[in-house]
């Protein structure tokens, strides 16, 4: 099975795609830091997202793979949340010095 590698990276400013182009999409919050993540997938789900995400756009707004990957990251912790933390968001786990 073949996987794909995405680089979800943000600027100050905006989105930026791992090509280093402004996408304009999902503009960062001020104060609030970004982080780059590489997330590899299998082929069969990233063409499912790609086709997904052209099918759906009138209806969802949804134009990028990235807006799709934050949007379903972000709707998978609020479900978690409330039905494991009382809609709270989670504490970082404690790491204890060995």
């Amino acid at each position: 099975m073949s996987e794909f590698r995405f680089l979800i990276s943000d600027i100050k400013d905006g989105v930026v795609c791992a090509a280093g182009k402004d996408i304009g999409v999902g503009r960062s919050v001020p104060g609030r830091k970004s982080v780059d993540i590489l997330l590899s997938v299998p082929e069969e789900l990233k063409e499912r997202m790609v086709n997904t995400i052209a099918w759906t756009r009138p209806h969802t707004g949804i134009s990028t793979q990235q807006q799709f990957i934050r949007k379903a990251m972000a709707d998978l912790c609020d479900q978690l949340e409330r039905d494991y933390n009382g809609s709270r968001t989670f504490e970082p786990p404690v790491v204890l010095d060995e």
